[in-house]
């Protein structure tokens, strides 16, 4: 059991603190956009609020918090964090230089089994990933809440924005069973994929799910609140990719590298 758990602690160090990192540089690129954003509008909306008392304008406009985090620059910082990721997660275990497979070797423990390490290390800092970003939706909306002119702003306004934004509502369902099930597969889809990356490498061939998951997951992660396509083409893509790579690694032989 020490091998195997010296086979997941190799992962884990080589990936965590890069995570890590990629998580802190999404914070701060977010936050920066977000307060450029919302202190700009919030600029405007003040410039109007005069103007509408000289008579100049007939109202006065701020933009909503799910217009500012739902906007394209956010979901971007997210995809391309998610795309940093996937990269740090999947090159350990890969043959690109004798140092990690060598160390590897030295663990003396099965290909099947280094494969579901990995792809056990993969899934916890995805969802890391995932939690971190609802977090720093959460934080900079209350921070909107409390910048914001009272009567602007009310006990729903967190709620209804992820009703509101079909990417917030996308990261966050609420009631929406079906996209919290789509997720859920979107999670482990990607965790496969980037162990089944290192795993293809070694062999020879070509590690095609992990871009698949990633393309599929930029183009097809928004979903609007009615519809399903997206839900349903996503969580069979995840499902067709772990069920691809399931059928390449169980049928292996228990042997050591």
């Amino acid at each position: 059991m020490k091998k195997h758990i010296s086979v997941f602690g190799f992962y884990a160090r080589s990936s965590a603190y890069k995570v890590l990192l990629v998580l802190l540089l999404m914070a701060l690129a977010e936050t920066a956009v977000f307060l450029f954003q919302f202190w700009g509008e919030l600029a405007n909306y003040y410039n109007l609020l005069e103007q509408v008392t000289q008579g100049n304008a007939e109202v006065a406009y701020l933009a909503r918090p799910e217009q500012l985090l739902g906007n394209g620059y956010i979901s971007v910082v997210f995809a391309v964090a998610v795309m940093a990721v996937s990269v740090i997660l999947c090159l350990p275990g890969c043959e690109f230089g004798a140092k990690t497979s060598y160390t590897i070797k030295r663990l003396l423990v099965s290909e099947r089994a280094c494969f579901f390490w990995q792809m056990l290390c993969s899934l916890m800092l995805y969802f890391l990933v995932y939690v971190v970003q609802i977090s720093l939706v959460f934080g900079l909306s209350q921070y909107y809440i409390c910048h914001a002119p009272e009567e602007l702003v009310g006990n729903q306004s967190i709620f209804l924005m992820f009703y509101r934004s079909e990417f917030l509502h996308s990261l966050l369902p609420l009631a929406d069973i079906r996209i919290w099930v789509r997720n859920i597969f979107l999670l482990f889809g990607l965790a496969f994929a980037a162990a089944g990356f290192s795993y293809q490498q070694r062999r020879k061939k070509k590690p095609m799910a992990l871009w698949l998951m990633l393309v599929c997951s930029w183009f097809f992660f928004s979903q609007e609140i009615a519809g399903f396509s997206n839900v349903m083409f996503l969580s069979l893509t995840s499902l067709m990719v772990i069920t691809k790579l399931l059928f390449n690694v169980l049928p292996e032989e228990e042997t050591l590298f």
